[in-house]
């Protein structure tokens, strides 16, 4: 079983965002709302980025969110095309998505053919191995419209107290085994990784995006960057 589906099936909000209220046993309508508005408020942002950047927001078209977990973003993103379809790798995460987040939205396990005119990734590649996660993007770039719009956000680097010693790795191989024996814990799962942006603006220039803006994110010591950019080739 995927970590992500075993994370999605104890505890599928916390997993997208780790506050304490987003945990399953304090879950309430209340919560679920803010949890769906605070996606509101960051595509909300994005598209603001985009107008500043490049003169443009996205408006109709076929949009993607890349690792949409329980449809937080791809429920914001309908404001802003006509077709969007959020792709996750765990069909729990996908089976609330529905029930929460359904309306205008298709939720797959598989990449839509395209063309694609706004692709989205927050807060996801760093929970997924590099080599996975830049071939994710890369099928998804692969898929885009010329013009296309790409939102994407990616960890770098971290604080030295996030840094793990090689005995420090070897706990956190241990926990992490245990955690999947024992089916308990699923935060324990939740694994952060750092990219080299040679290799991911690499992926961007190879797909013909064009001139590409990074803007720097601290989130509580992991830090990377939003990068925005438009396909021109």
């Amino acid at each position: 079983m995927h970590d992500w589906e075993r994370i999605a099936a104890q505890e599928a909000f916390y997993g997208v965002l780790t506050d304490p209220r987003f945990r399953s046993g304090a879950l309430t309508p209340e919560s679920i709302a803010e949890f769906y508005d605070s996606g509101a408020g960051e595509i909300a942002g994005v598209v603001d980025r985009f107008n500043a950047l490049m003169g443009r927001i996205p408006m109709g078209g076929v949009a993607l969110d890349i690792g949409c977990g329980v449809g937080r973003l791809a429920r914001a993103m309908r404001a802003h095309a006509a077709t969007v379809y959020g792709y996750d790798v765990s069909e729990t995460m996908l089976a609330l998505a529905r029930k929460h987040a359904g309306e205008g939205v298709e939720y797959v396990r598989v990449l839509p053919h395209g063309p694609l005119d706004w692709i989205n990734c927050y807060i996801v590649l760093q929970h997924i191995p590099p080599q996975a996660g830049l071939s994710v993007l890369r099928d998804a770039f692969s898929r885009a419209a010329p013009g296309c719009l790409a939102s994407i956000h990616a960890t770098a680097w971290r604080d030295s107290r996030h840094t793990l010693s090689p005995l420090g790795s070897m706990r956190r191989s241990l926990s992490l085994g245990l955690a999947r024996l024992r089916g308990d814990s699923p935060e324990r799962l939740i694994q952060m990784f750092d990219y080299n942006f040679s290799d991911v603006l690499r992926v961007f220039v190879e797909a013909g995006f064009g001139p590409m803006h990074l803007e720097p994110t601290d989130h509580g010591g992991h830090h990377g960057f939003w990068i925005f950019a438009q396909k021109t080739a």
